[in-house]
């Protein structure tokens, strides 16, 4: 059966690698953080965690892989973000964490770059064959009376054939 998209198996292979590369305490959320929970987090298809309507998790292009039409070549993009908070109102603390957070993800991305999760994707996602890591980046920071934040959106791209 044809796929639409490897999209949905992407971000779920992304949330259950970032569970286990972001340090014990950060949270690893599947798309928009809605808890309200001030802790640190990294969200995997969210683009904006302050929005209180629809977000942006991913996009994608698709072209035709031969004349025959058999196969499409696909090149989608995964927006995350990563929070860091300090209470102390150090900025650099938590524009510091923020980073480490995606390079922790990064870090795991590129030593799986097939996206393999044994128990999801034990071959790794079908059909992806490259993955690139920090294609696009923002980074916000906040002073609020509870401290200081920063909020680091980057996009996680990925190329397959479906």
């Amino acid at each position: 059966m044809a796929r639409a998209s490897v999209v949905p198996d992407v971000i779920d292979a992304l949330v259950a690698i970032a569970a286990t590369a972001v340090p014990s305490g950060v949270r690893v959320i599947d798309g928009y953080d809605m808890s309200g929970d001030p802790s640190d987090v990294l969200m995997i298809g969210s683009d904006d965690p302050n929005a209180v309507e629809w977000t942006n998790m991913a996009t994608a292009q698709q072209d035709w892989a031969n004349a025959t039409k058999q196969s499409r070549n696909e090149t989608a993009t995964i927006t995350c973000v990563a929070a860091a908070f300090s209470g102390d109102g150090d900025i650099r603390t938590a524009r510091n964490a923020a980073y480490a957070y995606a390079d922790a993800l990064g870090d795991a991305i590129r030593a799986n770059v097939n996206l393999v999760v044994p128990d999801l994707f034990p071959n790794g996602v079908t059909g992806v064959w490259k993955t690139n890591f920090f294609t696009t980046s923002g980074l916000t920071q906040v002073f609020t009376g509870d401290g200081a934040a920063a909020l680091l959106v980057f996009g996680i791209q990925v190329f397959a054939r479906i």
